[in-house]
Formats: C-alpha cells, sequence, structure tokens
C-alpha cells in the first residue's frame, strides 16, 4: 500500500499575527488588487506581516498622499481578475479572465469586492486589433481556461476553444474588431479527435445572417466578401446524438492581416492615485502569476482527447506572463521569481544541465506530468529505483530514443517494468533511421529481434498495451507506461547528476518590455530539479534591470527552451529612501501591554467595521479613545498612534451598548414574568376551587300566583346539590412542572457562564460560540418547557370554558 506523504508544521507560539498586533507606521505595502494578489506577494518573498497593508482601492488621492511620509512599497499584482468562479467546486472552477465589458452569466457568484471603484480595481484580458473577444459561459461542471476564446486565434494548433454551453444556439465565438478590414476568406481548423468532431460552422458578419458551412478535417477557406467588416460570430453547435448535442470546437481561426495577441491589464487605480505626487522615498513591485493547471507543475505535453473536458488532462492556460502595468513613475526594476521545468523542454537538455555527455543523448515523446526525473535516460541509468515514465493514448503512442556516436549491435531488448499499477507494453516497434519492426513483448519483457541490426539511433515506440482494471470504486484505471530499465548491450549507462547544486546559464528565460531585455537566471538543488518543484531566479547579465516609463508598459516573461516563469517579482528600490527597515519592537500582549518604537498602527484582526473603537492609556495612566477606524491589511480595523503615548490599549464595539440595553431590559422582563408565573403556580397548587356562596334551591322558593277566577296557585322546586363554578377547576400540574424546569434551567445559564467564562482575554475570541454550547442547549430547553407550558395552560382552560357552556 502506498500512502499519501504527510508533513508536520510548527507553527509560532504565540501565533503571528495576532488578531490584536502594532504595525510600525513605516514602509507599508500599498496594494493594487484583492486578496489573491497578497498570496502571490507571499510566493515571491513580496509580504512581510510585520509591516501594514492596504488595498488602494480602499484609499483615496488623500489618505494616499498621508501614507507617502511613511515611505510605502506600492504593490501591483495582477490580482482580481474578472472571471467566471464555480463556488460548488474546488477544482477546474475558475474560467478565463475576461474584458472589462464582456457579458458575464448572473448565474456565477458575483465576486467585486470593489465595485464601486469600477473596472479600474480590476484585471481584465485585452487584445491587440480587437475591441473584444468572448463566447457565453453558463455554470457547468468543470471550466477550462486553456479552452478560451483567444485558444482559436493564438497561432497555435495544438490549442483549440471549446464551448461547454447545452443550448446550441449560445455555441458562439464573438469577435469584434478594433478597426474595419476587407475580407475575401478566412480559415478555419476544426477540432476532431477521439471524443468528437466539428463539422459545420455557421458564420455571421457584421451581426447580420448566418450562413452555414461544412467543415472537413484539417484547414477550411471560407468566404467572406465584405469590405468592411467590424464583427465576426462563428457558432460550432455541434453534433446532435443519442445522448444529446455534443461539445464544438475550434483549433484554429486565421483572419488574413489579423494577428491577435492576448495581455492581461492590471489594475490601473494605484497608479491613478498616486501619479503626480512625491514617489521619491517609494519602492514599486510588480507581482505577476502565470495561469497554470490546478496542479501546477504537474502537467505534460497533451496526450489526452481535449473534447473529453477531463480535468486529469488540464494544461497551463498561459505558456507566458503578458501583461500591461500602469505606472505613477518610470523606474528600473530588477526580475526575481520562481519557474519550473517547461513540458516542452526535451529530455536531452534536461540531461546537459545535469552533466550528461553530449555523446550520448536520450529523448521520449514526453515525461508523465511533466516531471523531469520521469525522462528518457531514467531508463538508461542502471537504477532500478528510477524510471522513464510516459502517458500512453491510442493514436499518441509514446516513444523513447536513444542517439550516440559509437554503433551498437542490437538482436534483444529486455524491457524492465517499474512495479505499481502501470500499463504493461505487449507490442513495440523497434526502428533505426533505415528501417524497424514491430514485435511482441514477453512476459518477462523480452523483445527478440527477428535478425541483428548496428546503429547509432534507435527509437522504441510502444504500440498497444495490456490494460489494468479497476481495484476499487472510484479508483482511476491507470494511464501512464514506466520502464525503469532498457538493456541495449553497448549503450553507454546514462548518469545524470542527482544531487547537489545547480545553475543554468543566463539567459534561461527573459523579461522583456519596449525593446528592452533582461536574462534570468536558476538554481537551485537537483533533488527540486528532479522532482519538479518551484526553482529560484534572479536577474543577470551585463544588464539586469529592466527599465519601464511613466504611463502603460506591456512586459512579457518568456519561457526558454528549458524553464518557464510562473511568478514574477519586479522591484525597484526608492530612489531616495530615508531611515532603516521595519522596526523590531512592535507587538501587544493578551492584556493590552504596547511595545512600540515610534509612529505605528494598533490593529484588531476583526472585519472592518466604522462601530469599532479602540483606546489608549499614555506613560501617566491617562487614557483617550482613538476615534473610527481606518480598514487596513485587506480586512481589519486600524488605529494610528505612537509609541511614545499608547502604552496600552483596549477594544470595544461600540453599538455593542445598545445590544446590553437590550439584553438588561429582556433580562429584567424574563425576571418578573418568571415570578408571575411562579406566583401563578403556587396559587394553583393542589387545590380544589369550590364557590361558598350559597345556591338558591327550588325546594326552598314557592311562588304563589292568584288567577283572575279567584283560584290560587303554588309553585316549587326539589332541593339541589350546590354546583361547582368554573373557576374552581382543578389547575394543570404539567404547565407548573415545566414552568418550573424554566426557572431552574435560566438559573443554570447564569451560573454556567459565570462558572466557565470566555478562555480569550479582552473578549475576542472567534471560537466563543463554542465555549458556550451547552449553555445555549440549555437556554433552548429553557425557552421550550415557557412554550409547552405556555400552550398546556390554554388547552386547559379552553375545554374549561366548553365544559362551562
Amino acid at each position: 500500500m502506498r500512502l499519501g506523504e504527510v508533513r508536520a508544521y510548527s507553527a509560532p507560539r504565540p501565533a503571528r499575527p495576532r488578531i490584536t498586533r502594532v504595525h510600525p507606521a513605516m514602509h507599508p505595502a500599498v496594494v493594487d488588487g484583492d486578496a489573491d494578489g497578497i498570496v502571490a506577494m507571499a510566493g515571491v518573498g513580496a509580504l512581510s506581516p510585520g509591516r501594514a497593508s492596504f488595498y488602494a482601492a480602499d484609499l483615496s488621492r488623500a489618505s494616499l498622499s498621508a501614507l507617502l511620509p511613511d515611505q510605502p512599497t506600492l504593490t501591483f499584482t495582477d490580482s482580481n481578475r474578472r472571471r467566471a468562479v464555480l463556488g460548488s467546486k474546488l477544482t477546474t472552477n475558475t474560467g478565463p479572465t475576461l474584458g472589462a465589458e464582456d457579458p458575464l452569466a448572473r448565474e456565477f457568484p458575483n465576486y467585486d469586492p470593489f465595485a464601486a471603484k469600477g473596472a479600474a480595481t480590476r484585471t481584465v484580458a485585452v487584445y491587440s486589433d480587437l475591441e473584444s473577444l468572448y463566447s457565453p459561459v453558463t455554470p457547468g461542471f468543470t471550466l477550462f481556461p486553456e479552452h478560451r476564446p483567444f485558444a482559436a486565434l493564438d497561432g497555435r494548433t495544438e490549442t483549440s476553444w471549446i464551448t461547454q454551453e447545452k443550448d446550441p444556439a449560445r455555441r458562439y465565438l464573438q469577435i469584434n474588431l478594433r478597426q474595419p478590414i476587407a475580407l475575401s476568406d478566412i480559415r478555419i481548423r476544426p477540432l476532431r479527435d477521439g471524443g468528437g468532431a466539428t463539422s459545420k460552422v455557421f458564420v455571421s458578419v457584421n451581426g447580420g445572417p448566418e450562413k452555414l458551412f461544412a467543415l472537413r478535417s484539417g484547414w477550411n477557406t471560407v468566404p467572406i466578401n465584405n469590405s468592411k467588416v467590424t464583427s465576426l460570430r462563428l457558432r460550432a453547435p455541434g453534433r446532435n446524438t443519442y445522448f444529446g448535442e455534443t461539445a464544438g470546437g475550434i483549433d484554429e481561426v486565421d483572419i488574413p492581416g489579423l494577428r491577435v495577441t492576448e495581455a492581461l491589464r492590471m489594475p490601473t487605480r494605484l497608479a491613478a492615485l498616486a501619479t503626480g505626487q512625491d514617489l521619491s522615498t517609494s519602492a514599486f513591485d510588480i507581482v505577476a502569476e502565470r495561469v497554470t493547471a490546478d496542479f501546477p507543475r504537474r502537467v505534460g505535453k497533451p496526450a489526452g482527447v481535449p473534447f473529453a473536458l477531463d480535468p486529469l488532462d488540464m494544461s497551463d492556460a498561459e505558456n507566458e506572463i503578458r501583461r500591461i502595468v500602469a505606472l505613477p513613475a518610470a523606474r528600473n526594476f530588477l526580475a526575481t521569481g520562481w519557474g519550473s521545468v517547461s513540458p516542452d523542454a526535451s529530455d536531452s537538455s534536461l540531461d546537459r544541465l545535469a552533466g550528461v555527455s553530449a555523446a550520448n543523448s536520450y529523448d521520449s515523446s514526453g515525461r508523465f506530468e511533466g516531471v523531469p526525473l520521469n525522462r528518457a535516460s531514467s531508463a538508461f541509468d542502471r537504477n532500478p529505483k528510477t524510471a522513464w515514465i510516459a502517458e500512453y493514448n491510442v493514436g499518441k503512442n509514446p516513444w523513447l530514443r536513444w542517439r550516440g556516436t559509437r554503433p551498437v549491435a542490437v538482436r534483444r531488448l529486455v524491457l524492465q517494468r517499474l512495479p505499481g499499477r502501470y500499463l504493461l507494453p505487449t507490442r513495440v516497434t523497434v526502428a533505426t533511421p533505415s528501417g524497424g519492426f514491430e514485435l511482441r513483448v514477453s512476459r518477462t519483457g523480452v523483445v527478440e529481434l527477428p535478425r541483428t541490426i548496428t546503429t547509432r539511433e534507435l527509437k522504441l515506440t510502444i504500440r498497444s498495451v495490456k490494460r489494468l482494471g479497476r481495484t476499487a470504486r472510484g479508483v482511476r484505471v491507470p494511464r501512464a507506461v514506466a520502464l525503469s530499465q532498457v538493456e541495449l548491450p553497448g549503450i553507454p549507462v546514462a548518469s545524470p547528476r542527482r544531487s547537489g547544486k545547480f545553475e543554468s546559464e543566463c539567459g534561461a528565460a527573459s523579461v522583456a518590455s519596449g525593446g528592452n531585455s533582461s536574462a534570468v537566471r536558476f538554481g537551485g538543488q537537483f533533488a527540486a530539479f528532479d522532482a519538479g518543484d518551484a526553482l529560484a531566479f534572479t536577474a543577470c547579465g551585463s544588464a539586469p534591470q529592466l527599465p519601464l516609463s511613466r504611463g502603460s508598459n506591456l512586459f512579457v516573461a518568456a519561457p526558454g527552451a528549458i524553464f518557464s516563469v510562473d511568478s514574477l517579482l519586479l522591484r525597484s528600490s526608492a530612489p531616495r529612501a530615508t531611515g532603516s527597515s521595519l522596526q523590531s519592537a512592535a507587538a501587544i500582549s493578551p492584556a493590552g501591554k504596547v511595545e512600540l518604537n515610534g509612529p505605528g498602527w494598533l490593529v484588531l484582526g476583526q472585519s472592518y467595521s466604522p462601530g469599532w473603537r479602540a483606546w489608549c492609556t499614555d506613560p501617566g495612566g491617562s487614557e483617550r479613545e482613538l476615534g473610527s477606524p481606518r480598514q487596513i491589511d485587506g480586512f481589519a480595523n486600524g488605529w494610528r498612534i505612537s509609541g511614545a503615548t499608547c502604552v496600552a490599549a483596549r477594544f470595544a464595539f461600540g453599538p455593542q451598548r445598545y445590544a446590553n440595553i437590550g439584553y438588561w431590559i429582556s433580562g429584567l422582563a424574563g425576571l418578573v414574568l418568571l415570578v408571575l408565573i411562579t406566583y401563578g403556580a403556587w396559587q394553583r397548587r393542589g387545590v380544589r376551587a369550590v364557590d361558598s356562596s350559597p345556591v338558591v334551591s327550588a325546594a326552598e322558593t314557592t311562588v304563589a300566583l292568584t288567577t283572575s277566577g279567584g283560584v290560587q296557585l303554588k309553585v316549587g322546586g326539589q332541593r339541589g346539590e350546590p354546583a361547582p363554578s368554573a373557576s374552581g377547576r382543578r389547575g394543570p400540574r404539567t404547565s407548573a412542572w415545566l414552568y418550573a424546569f424554566a426557572a431552574v434551567a435560566v438559573v443554570a445559564v447564569g451560573l454556567l457562564y459565570v462558572a466557565n467564562p470566555a478562555t480569550s482575554a479582552k473578549g475576542i475570541n472567534f471560537d466563543y460560540p463554542l465555549d458556550h454550547t451547552t449553555e445555549h442547549w440549555i437556554a433552548l430547553a429553557a425557552m421550550l418547557s415557557i412554550v409547552v407550558g405556555a400552550v398546556v395552560d390554554i388547552v386547559a382552560r379552553r375545554r374549561g370554558s366548553s365544559g362551562d357552556g
């Protein structure tokens, strides 16, 4: 049994930062973007929990100006992206970044923390020569940003636009041009694979009627014949099958004279606030992240069926970082960040970096999940723990190849399989430049050639495999083959370095803008390199700095032959920075004692509300209120303080006093009602009330009547028993017991709150409800007892009233 890796990390005690904390005033971060930008900053080392941070969207020009003497770092991020989000999923749950005006289905959660500030606070997609490019998206089971509309216009046939719309009328690609152009025709390459095929397309020009065109495999020429084209709509309805309409998709659309590129325009709010102000003591940071698959650095060359829309086949939506950033001033930047080995890097190029001689090269069709350790040379290193692992798919047969400078004679190969759930090769092709053979693989992995061949190059292609069944419900059938060794007599043993440090050449990747380029170098441990982990890079060369101008700048972090840039930090120090870095003495104890040298920020990490209040006590013991808070650290409440005049602090929620008054009124009213209920129950306990007034009996009354004829009559009645009065019925004992239980429960709740107070100081505790769960249930039982007792009383009285009638 193979178990997943479990790691334990020790957290600082007490945890930092605390819910109550103190920041020094110097060097705050002003962030253009949202919380994703904060996470990105942490990833590239641009975030310090010890300093205050503010969102640019929460600031005005005046409030930013008030922060400038504190020498802030202005941080421009590509976060707060305008995109569709599936709140019901943890993976394949975010769509591509949309344009500022692209329609977004109302069924998606509307995540826009700074909606009142408009598109200036958001990262949006822009396209060269296009006004907009979009296709409708409605909530479904998955979202794949790599299959966004731009995939049909990026000039790469290996990427595809795929629509998942259920309504065939909404399965269209809308292309709106920035300037009218004359078009006689366009070329369309439909998506066709084992999961489906797009066989027709409806084309609408400038919003006009649709025309149907049949599509065959490969490139198709579609006539347009319009001298002033401003928009094109291509609708791929899919095929109607027994299971419904299949998905539609297009590999590529070629529009003559149009070369479309995509870039993400980062938020512009911070640049607008800072332009024209004195920024000489402010550093600039630019933080950007490439859009990758849900499991970054675990993406190999595409081997699956795009139309299947399988999360296992998810690929990186971007192969480079192409961003547009607006700056309030011109600066020079140094590039640092993290990258990874590109899945398109050849196996032999990785071997060269690991010290394998160029006299022999080992290559393959691809590495499983793109992990460098799974490359071809791992099948020739005589190490049974390493292996060439590749994904197998019908129509994309995996292969590995050896090339050398000295010929070898080959008659027999032995394929040693890596233990585990991998597909087992059953037939292979052994080929040389002069020809080859398709041969069967024995159960022991032996491949016998019909004759001896002498060659400097040998290619082994897996043609068929023995598939493995499911071992448990929900367990996927493996899709990879793994060969720990390929035994070929005469072929030298590959010996790539597996330990120690490595450093790439300068220029392994680059960051460019406006004709200027900054080269970067990657470095790290070979163990991390083989495992496919993140690798750090830094700027290098004779001109490592990248100049960016005031205003809008397009910059591109392009991959090299081996490495890709995943997350990027462009940093520019302040031209005229003064003073020291972060002050070390800035803290607050659980009891509220403040330690601060100089000015700073007192922070309460509860959700921001103008109702929060804070008080500071000076060294002489005088306390003063700090007034209304301002939003800090993204969500919290902050007050500007001085360490000389604030040695202790406390917090309170202002509107709470009204709630406390309500609690007192409710408590007194409840006490009065409890007394009345107890007195009533005591009055009625076991007493049968009988009306003691005499009852007039008919036997004691005689009425004499004399008729007009002189006849005398006497009318009398029989003696009767005293009648019970309605008010003298026996009261119900059940309600009395219920009221008594409620009284005891109410008293018990108060006693338990006293005996088991909240565990945190100052009443600030996110787990407060959990500390008093028992008291909550007892209070609920008391309330229900009172309600049930009242119902019993009402029913009893109604029955008594109906009996008297």
